[in-house]
């Protein structure tokens, strides 16, 4: 049996729900499901080495679990993606001398 993905707007077989697994590594389990420039699922580490080296993930790369970062709690002064909070144009000559 097959039905029309309302989101992809793609045919979508019943009987492979579930069984997805990534064209480059095999896994079967991640975060976020991807597609290679070929349409076939990858895993969202492979999708993003790709994106990045435009070349697939090696093997050696993949890992037995997913892991997880730990995020910044509260009191901090920096934005988890590493920005500073409320600073203006105007106070910005005023930073530490940083790479940037």
């Amino acid at each position: 049996d097959e039905f029309l993905d309302p989101v992809k707007k793609r045919k979508v077989n019943k009987n492979n729900l579930g069984r997805v697994h990534c064209s480059n590594c095999n896994t079967n389990s991640t975060t976020l499901w991807r597609r290679n420039p070929m349409g076939q699922p990858v895993c969202n580490a492979c999708g993003l080495y790709y994106k990045l080296h435009n070349r697939n993930r090696p093997l050696s790369l993949k890992k037995d679990s997913i892991l997880t970062r730990n995020r910044r709690v509260g009191g901090d002064k920096r934005t988890p993606h590493g920005g500073y909070k409320g600073i203006s144009k105007e106070n910005f000559s005023m930073l530490p001398d940083q790479p940037i």
